[in-house]
């Protein structure tokens, strides 16, 4: 008995986990997109501020986001190119491949941004080096460095169920 129609039963034998495949393709596309968007605001938000250079906290977030957004491009073309030819990433091998980036990405960025937002509330709990403008600049970088790995989450998800189901 199916409870979802993602997983109705077709021909074959690994049927469940292609029809489940192509679900997560078709709703991976808008999250990576998505991905993709805010690592390139945050970026820009952090490249943008002042004192950047001098905080390797808010490097480590540049630096983790960049890598989010490589893997973000990697994988909008490899859904482009599932739903373009029509052929299911179903091998053991790839979406290990693929959960395993997921999680690396969910994880260092979600390391990144709170520990810049302990350093940025560290910062501007010590009034004498907190410039206001910087300081927003530190707060706007980090809320949009949340923003940006809640999107992380259920890409992660995806990827660990289309990992695991039958």
């Amino acid at each position: 008995m199916n409870f979802h129609p993602a997983l109705e039963i077709m021909e074959g034998s690994n049927a469940p986990r292609a029809r489940m495949q192509a679900e997560a393709s078709r709703a991976g596309l808008p999250l990576r997109v998505m991905q993709i968007v805010f690592a390139v605001a945050m970026i820009s938000v952090v490249a943008i501020a002042h004192e950047f250079s001098s905080i390797p906290t808010f490097r480590f977030l540049a630096a983790a986001f960049g890598l989010q957004c490589f893997w973000s491009i990697f994988m909008v073309l490899m859904d482009l190119y599932a739903l373009h030819s029509g052929h299911k990433w179903n091998t053991k091998l790839v979406l290990t491949l693929f959960t395993v980036g997921d999680g690396v990405t969910f994880i260092l960025t979600l390391v990144a941004v709170c520990a810049s937002a302990g350093v940025a509330v560290l910062i501007e709990r010590d009034r004498r080096s907190c410039i206001l403008s910087v300081c927003a600049q530190f707060r706007v970088a980090t809320a949009v460095g949340f923003i940006g790995w809640s999107v992380t989450v259920p890409c992660f998800f995806f990827s660990y169920c289309s990992l695991f189901s039958p």
